[in-house]
């Protein structure tokens, strides 16, 4: 879940578990935040970048830290 200052509740819900999702410029800045934004929300992920290694690193993160499929180009 995403933390949301003005919620009660502190988190929201974008209703993204199960869809997919293609983030590109994945490995840094602001497509790794959002990879790993949509990872926490569960969705899966398809992510590319052009560098491979920073790429894939990210990838078995988001894999072990939620649980989702994550796919790299």
């Amino acid at each position: 879940m995403l933390s949301c200052y003005y919620c009660k509740e502190n988190e929201m819900d974008l209703g993204l578990k199960g869809r997919k999702a293609l983030v590109m410029g994945a490995s840094r800045g602001l497509g790794k935040a959002i990879a790993r934004a949509m990872a926490a929300e569960g969705a899966n992920l398809m992510l590319t970048a052009r560098n491979k290694e920073s790429l894939d690193a990210l990838a078995d993160e988001l894999r072990g830290a939620h649980g989702v499929s994550v796919e790299t180009m």
